[in-house]
C-alpha cells in the first residue's frame, strides 16, 4: 500500500481476550539460578498481560506499563501454573522465545513479528502436556508523512473489506525523511535532517496508548538512508561516504558501533538495503544504474566495510533509472 509522501510499516497489537486483561501487582523477575527449583506439572494459563515498555536487565522488581493491548515485539507475561523449568511457548503457531521467568513460575516472552490478526491461540507446553488461551489480535500501522513531518498511527481491520482508521496520537517529527522497523517490531526508526545535521528518532511501537517518541540520537555523519535487517537485530544508517551500524537486540535502546568508512565505489549511493542476516549492504547508484554490495560484518571492536561486488542492474539503459532496491526474504 503506497501513500503520497508517506511510508507504511505494519505491526500488530493484541487486545487481551479470555486470558487477558491488565492489573496491578506484578511478580518479581526470577534470577536464572532459581529456575531449577520450579516444580513440573500440567500447564494451565490463568491470565495473559502485556508489559508495555518495560526494560528488564536483571532479576528484581517488574515495573510494567500495561494498557491491555499487546503489540508485536512487546514483552508478554503469561501467568498460571505447571509451566515447569523449560516450557515451550507458541503464539498463533509461532515459537515465542522465553526471555525471563517470574516468581510463581510465570513466563515472559516477546510476541513474534508477523503474528496474524484475529482470535489467536497462546499455548504453553511442558513435559508433553499443554495449556492454552485465546487473545484477539488487530493490525496496527505507522504512516510517515515526510512532507509535513508527521507520524500517524492507524488500525487496519481485516475481513472481506479491509478498513483503515486513525488510532493513537500523531507524532510531529520535523525534517523526517524515511522510516524502518526493527527486526522484532518493537521500535521504528525515523531519519530526520535539518541545518543542524542528521539524527534518528527512536519510536516505541509497544508504548501504552500507542507509539511514542522514546529517544532522539544525533549522528556523526550525514545520512541518506536507513536500512534494517528483516531477521537480524541490525540497523544501518548510510551516508555517501560512511555508515553507522546499530545493534538493535533491545530495539528501544540500540547499541552503536563506531562509524565505518564506505569503499570509494559507494560514494555516490542514493538508497540502501540490508540483507536478512544483517551482514551485507546493497547500495544503489543512479549513474550507470549500479548496485554495489558491501560486507558490513562487525569485527571485535569496529565495522570495516569491504567491497564484495558491483554490477549493473539495467545494463541496457542509458538513463539513470535505478531508484531503490530490496533483498528477497530468502
Amino acid at each position: 500500500m503506497l501513500f503520497r509522501s508517506a511510508l507504511l510499516s505494519l505491526g500488530l497489537f493484541a487486545a487481551g481476550g479470555g486470558a487477558g486483561g491488565c492489573g496491578a501487582g506484578w511478580p518479581a523477575v526470577m534470577d536464572p539460578s532459581d529456575i531449577p527449583g520450579i516444580r513440573e506439572g500440567s500447564p494451565r494459563i490463568a491470565r495473559v498481560r502485556d508489559l508495555g515498555s518495560v526494560h528488564i536487565g536483571k532479576a528484581g522488581p517488574l515495573n510494567a506499563e500495561s494498557d491491555g493491548m499487546i503489540t508485536v515485539g512487546e514483552l508478554l507475561l503469561i501467568e498460571g501454573s505447571g509451566f515447569g523449568k523449560q516450557p515451550a511457548v507458541q503464539i498463533a503457531g509461532r515459537p515465542a522465545e522465553v526471555r525471563w521467568r517470574t516468581d510463581g513460575g510465570g513466563i515472559i516472552v516477546q510476541v513474534p513479528l508477523g503474528t496474524p490478526a484475529g482470535s489467536r491461540r497462546i499455548s504453553v507446553e511442558a513435559a508433553g502436556r499443554r495449556g492454552e488461551a485465546q487473545v484477539a489480535l488487530s493490525r496496527l500501522g505507522l504512516v510517515l508523512d515526510t512532507r509535513r513531518g508527521i507520524l500517524h498511527t492507524v488500525q487496519i481491520g481485516g475481513g472481506d473489506k479491509p478498513s483503515i482508521a486513525a488510532a493513537g496520537t500523531d507524532l510531529r517529527l520535523g525534517g523526517a525523511r524515511s522510516m524502518v522497523l526493527s527486526s522484532d517490531g518493537a521500535a521504528a526508526y525515523v531519519l530526520q535532517s535539518d541545518e543542524r545535521g542528521d539524527r534518528v528518532a527512536i519510536i516505541d511501537v509497544t508504548a501504552p496508548g500507542g507509539p511514542r517518541l522514546f529517544d532522539t540520537r544525533p549522528l556523526r555523519h550525514r545520512a541518506h538512508s536507513l536500512a534494517a535487517s528483516e531477521r537480524a537485530p541490525v540497523l544501518a544508517i548510510v551516508g555517501s561516504e560512511q555508515v553507522t551500524l546499530w545493534d538493535t537486540a533491545e530495539a528501544r535502546r540500540p547499541s552503536p558501533w563506531p562509524v565505518g568508512a564506505l569503499p570509494d565505489e559507494a560514494a555516490a549511493s542514493q538508497e540502501a538495503a540490508l540483507d536478512p542476516s544483517g551482514t551485507l549492504l546493497a547500495l544503489s547508484i543512479a549513474e550507470g544504474n549500479q548496485v554495489v554490495l558491501v560486507d558490513v560484518r562487525p569485527g571485535l571492536k569496529a565495522v570495516t566495510p569491504r567491497l564484495v561486488g558491483q554490477l549493473s542492474a539495467l545494463p541496457s539503459a542509458k538513463l539513470p533509472l535505478l531508484r531503490g532496491l530490496r533483498f528477497a526474504s530468502d
